[in-house]
């Protein structure tokens, strides 16, 4: 099973972890993330930019979930649970021009700091492929186990 954004929280929550609002706020735009632990399916780099849009966040993980990924604004911003759960906190199927739009949707309702930020963060690109990649690779991985058993 894999989850992105709202489908990680609500990983966690079903699997017994918990979500509040973040007092940091608003994560949107592109947010660099950082591998805290290397996953089997993952062999991109270190540290990696994802679109992000999003105000709550995982705080405490499931029970046997291995914190993957982190952010500055997200300690908890991807999970896996042996070799059957994978997520990301932020948005590996968005596109530059989705989310320039998403920005420009939300500038009115968000405060004018976040989207000045948000703006800015457009003058790079997400890893779009190397995460993709990843999900890809979790899933064939999944897979081929379950054809073993």
């Amino acid at each position: 099973m894999f989850g992105a954004c709202f489908g990680h929280q609500a990983i966690a929550l079903a699997l017994g972890g918990t979500v509040e609002e973040n007092p940091n706020g608003w994560g949107f735009g592109l947010i660099e993330m950082s591998v805290v632990e290397k996953a089997p399916w993952y062999d991109g780099k270190a540290r990696l930019l994802q679109y992000g849009a999003h105000v709550e966040h995982v705080t405490q993980m499931p029970s046997g979930a291995r914190r993957l990924f982190t952010s500055p604004h997200c300690d908890v911003a991807g999970f896996s649970i042996g070799s059957r759960v994978y997520t990301t906190q932020n948005h590996p199927e968005m596109t530059p021009d989705f989310v320039a739009a998403l920005i420009e949707e939300y500038a009115d309702k968000l405060d004018p700091e976040v989207i000045t930020r948000a703006r800015a963060s457009l003058q790079q690109c997400a890893d779009t492929e190397v995460f993709a990649r990843s999900i890809a690779a979790f899933f064939e991985a999944a897979t081929a186990e379950k054809a073993a058993t």
